[in-house]
């Protein structure tokens, strides 16, 4: 394939061509995944990372953030990635079963995975190019409809993660914990990827967590695809707490069935800049979906979740819930877009967001978009910014509640809204407990 002249490339670029020319044939260079990698990389390649031009990266500058990058993490020691599961907070009332990542790679020892047997099956990159299992075909076919620079450079260079397959008709009774640290003093760029492949009308629960354990500067390109078969349920959180010097992207791509469930929340506290994305596709008639977000951010943090969900099929309900508080001089964009095509006649789509701004310095940016197509439709967005409801903090004050805890009150219900919004009662509370614990820090 002709490569794409680089043009102005900074340093952080400069070191992800070199880190893609050394690396390549250890990521399975020959065959098919190779040239998915190659093909990946010049397309990174010919836009470089995002930047303000860029329609999609408007309000969060990549470019510019990451003009250098940490060098990428090595595989940690047995030791040093015991330390860092262990240095974890612990989720209340949450017993999973876990899939440890550290340093962007699946460690099965450190896993636990009991309870799975005959319903997952937990498959690391290393065991499948080993085998050039017929999985790998799967790989990257749901990432490469979609147009994004951040996931063509995780597609060309991840170098760890797992495929995770629910058998059909499995109920799995225990959730799923996707835990990824990294360990170590010294920061380091990862760049995890994980395949997930529900089948038909099977249900299953998935945390996913991105937690730190000190004060390290780490920058992380992590993507995953996730297939939701017919009449499939699934449940997905995602907790991104990493550290308040970190970097985060994590972009979600998926694809639901006829008749499935999927009910997927993101839960925002940690890194300096953060990026969540998710590209859905729903694919099948009589899905429900749920993409929801609860953001609180605050100091020099900026946080941005991105949605864009294609209706394809008639038939097919969504909602889009985001609840954001943003403090100090911390900066929070909410994008949102809804694509209903032509054949997706009795669509219901809605998205709404909700900002508190609690400080003069901080900024929110609020972007709802619908592109309809079908004319037999109920879709709606909308999005609202102010400041806490000064009706609500006098009931509250004249009932004996100081400022400070009734302001704290008003904040808590406001975020834990969408999360207790899920659907699943365990989740909420471990995710309410973690964000109770933000709010009070903060």
């Amino acid at each position: 394939m002709a490569q794409t002249p680089d043009i102005n490339r900074t340093p952080a670029e400069a070191a992800l061509a070199d880190w893609f020319a050394a690396g390549r044939d250890e990521r399975a260079g020959e065959g098919p995944v190779g040239d998915m990698r190659a093909e990946a990389f010049d397309r990174f390649r010919g836009q470089g990372l995002p930047h303000r031009r860029v329609e999609a990266y408007k309000y969060t500058d990549l470019r510019a953030t990451l003009r250098t990058l940490p060098p990428a993490a090595g595989p940690a020691t047995p030791e040093a990635a015991a330390a860092a599961l262990a240095a974890v907070p612990v989720l209340e009332g949450l017993a999973p079963a876990r899939i440890a990542i550290v340093n962007g790679r699946f460690e099965r020892a450190l896993s636990d995975l009991d309870g799975l047997d005959g319903a997952v099956t937990v498959r690391g990159f290393s065991e499948l190019f080993a085998g050039s299992d017929p999985v790998l075909s799967r790989l990257g076919v749901l990432a490469a409809d979609v147009d994004d620079p951040m996931l063509a450079l995780n597609t060309a260079l991840f170098d760890g993660g797992v495929v995770i397959t629910v058998a059909q008709g499995a109920t799995v009774a225990r959730p799923i914990e996707l835990l990824h640290v990294i360990a170590g003093d010294e920061p380091a760029t990862t760049m995890p990827r994980h395949a997930v492949f529900v089948g038909a009308g099977a249900s299953v629960r998935i945390l996913e967590r991105h937690e730190g354990t000190g004060p390290v500067a780490h920058t992380t390109n992590a993507a995953i695809e996730l297939e939701v078969a017919e009449k499939a349920s699934v449940t997905w959180a995602k907790l991104q707490a990493a550290p308040l010097e970190a970097t985060h992207v994590g972009t979600l791509t998926t694809v639901v069935g006829a008749g499935a469930r999927i009910a997927h929340l993101t839960v925002t506290l940690g890194a300096r800049l953060a990026r969540s994305q998710v590209f859905a596709r729903i694919d099948g008639e009589n899905v429900e979906a749920s993409f929801d977000a609860s953001t609180f951010v605050r100091g020099d943090q900026h946080a941005d979740n991105t949605l864009v969900l294609d209706h394809k099929v008639p038939n097919g309900v969504s909602q889009e819930r985001t609840r954001t508080v943003v403090d100090d001089r911390a900066k929070a964009v909410v994008q949102g877009r809804i694509n209903v095509w032509q054949h997706a006649q009795k669509t219901d789509a809605r998205m709404m967001s909700n900002a508190l701004l609690l400080s003069e310095g901080c900024e929110v940016v609020n972007k709802p978009e619908l592109e309809i197509y079908a004319d037999d439709v109920q879709c709606a967005h909308g999005a609202t910014s102010g400041q806490i409801n000064e009706e609500a903090l006098f009931y509250l004050r004249s009932r004996g509640i100081p400022r400070r805890q009734a302001e704290r009150l008003l904040i808590e219900s406001f975020l834990l809204a969408t999360i207790e919004g899920l659907g699943d009662a365990a989740f909420a509370d471990a995710l309410s407990a973690r964000m109770r614990a933000a709010l009070e820090a903060g």
